[in-house]
């Protein structure tokens, strides 16, 4: 139900920013699957209850993350296109048979040196400073879930505002992020913290725009 949930956000991201989107989804456990084969967002109806079976403790996670990567490279490339993989998993690596860390982590800096990759993690508790030192991740792409109810409702909170991050950034131009789960929290904002800035008022000119009109003019 989440990930009919998350796709359906993914969606709406996706047309209200005009960025035609393509989606493709592996599973994984002691190896990966592709389900879903570079389909239109549009045309994806989502997953049943039927499509997803618990497979024992086994977690080939650098193989699945390495050969999602490499999926993605073998696809045509223009000078518009981006790419966004969103790995989650409730398990640490204890099963991968094709990549090593070393090797994973030399392909994802060989993409992320392109500037249109954005790959980010979601990983168990006690685990982002681990895979981020190993995979050469940037450490606002990846954040720590609680495996429970709570914890996947705030997986797709967190992916949903980082869709909405991404897409404006997408929208100005930028073919990745390297802060899809950072967002600004202003809960715990004092009002004497206010008092402490600066005002710069004065450095800045108004305009008022009666009508609408070109920006440039």
């Amino acid at each position: 139900q989440k990930f009919n949930e998350i796709v359906a956000d993914l969606r709406t991201n996706a047309n209200q920013s005009g960025q035609e989107t393509f989606l493709s989804l592996y599973t994984f456990h002691s190896n990966s699957t592709l389900r879903i084969c570079q389909s239109n967002i549009n045309r994806v109806t989502g997953l049943s209850r039927n499509d997803y079976t618990t497979l024992g403790s086994s977690t080939a996670l650098l193989d699945a993350a390495g050969e999602a990567v490499a999926y993605g490279k073998s696809l045509p490339d223009s000078p518009n296109t981006s790419f966004l993989l969103l790995i989650l998993t409730d398990g640490i690596e204890n099963d991968s048979k094709i990549y090593t860390e070393r090797s994973l982590n030399k392909l994802l800096s060989e993409v992320d040196s392109t500037g249109k990759w954005t790959i980010t993690f979601q990983v168990p508790p006690g685990n982002k400073n681990r895979i981020c030192a190993s995979l050469g991740l940037h450490p606002d792409n990846v954040r720590e879930w609680e495996i429970s109810d709570k914890g996947v409702e705030d997986v797709r909170e967190s992916m949903t505002s980082g869709f909405t991050s991404y897409f404006n950034a997408r929208g100005k131009g930028l073919k990745s992020v390297k802060n899809f789960y950072v967002t600004t929290d202003l809960s715990n904002l004092k009002k004497k913290d206010i008092n402490k800035l600066e005002d710069v008022t004065g450095d800045f000119k108004t305009f008022s725009v009666p009508k609408e009109m070109q920006i440039r003019d």
